[in-house]
């Protein structure tokens, strides 16, 4: 949740930095919400299932090197 949270803080403080003409104040308002959002439990969830995804895509990579290299293939585990 705090990674979340910071990722939307990062938008706001870059918007701060911009002139009125570029950066609205609607586009501040959104930006706001979005951090609000982005500290709810529903985000916390969401980013932990994100999270979850990409270890499991990045640990089957890794088996698949492995298997290959040990069975001296290049065909992936399905």
């Amino acid at each position: 949740m705090r990674q979340l949270r910071e990722a939307a803080l990062i938008r706001i403080a870059a918007g701060e930095a911009k002139s009125y003409a570029e950066y609205s104040v609607d586009q501040g308002f959104v930006d706001i919400q979005n951090y609000y959002y982005a500290g709810t439990v529903t985000a916390a969830l969401q980013g932990l299932a994100t999270a979850t995804g990409d270890q499991a895509v990045q640990t089957k990579v890794a088996l698949d090197k492995v298997v290959n290299k040990k069975e001296g293939t290049v065909q992936t585990i399905q």
